[in-house]
């Protein structure tokens, strides 16, 4: 199967992280039985926060609080914690996202907390399909513990490399089910 993954990261001035793991498949190795509509998008996030469980052998698993839910861990509690579900789809893909809005990874002092997102869009020209996951403007507390720039670098071989490592192995999952399906 071609595909092709990509990676990127990088801190405003402020130290609000934007990161992003993408893989684009092939339209012609995407099952023609999944759509890219909203119930495709709420599924994907769905898998998502259920794979995090399976792959860190149940160090870190979602809890629904009704409109809310937590990504949490033994010993810490609520690493982090959304809100504010947002989903939307048009002809060329769909979007589900939340709030970042608490967590012991969450920095006091950023007044927002950023987003977590999932996207799958398809290209203009019709020969991709890519599954996007996403996080804007968030602020690690990682920044208030150890200032900015050994922040990020704490951030960076921590909590970044785990979010990294963990997304594009399910975003390659997703792929290889989609394009087996």
């Amino acid at each position: 199967m071609i595909k092709h993954e990509l990676h990127v990261v990088r801190f405003e001035a402020d130290g609000r992280l934007w990161s992003e793991q993408r893989i684009m498949i092939p339209h012609e190795q995407w099952s023609p039985e999944c759509a890219l509509d909203a119930a495709f998008i709420e599924r994907l996030a769905d898998d998502y926060f259920r794979a995090m469980r399976r792959m860190t052998f149940g160090v870190f698993y979602t809890v629904q609080r009704g409109e809310v839910f937590a990504m949490r861990a033994p010993v810490v509690g609520d690493v982090l914690v959304f809100a504010d579900k947002h989903v939307a789809s048009d002809v060329e893909g769909a979007r589900i996202s939340w709030t970042v809005v608490g967590g012991a990874m969450r920095s006091r002092r950023a007044p927002e907390g950023g987003t977590i997102s999932f996207e799958v869009v398809e290209d203009q020209s019709g020969a991709l399909v890519t599954l996007i996951i996403r996080v804007e403007d968030y602020t690690t507390r990682l920044i208030d513990l150890f200032g900015k720039r050994l922040g990020i670098i704490v951030y960076l071989g921590t909590q970044g490399l785990s979010h990294k490592t963990l997304t594009l192995r399910f975003l390659r999952e997703q792929a290889h089910r989609l394009a087996d399906s």
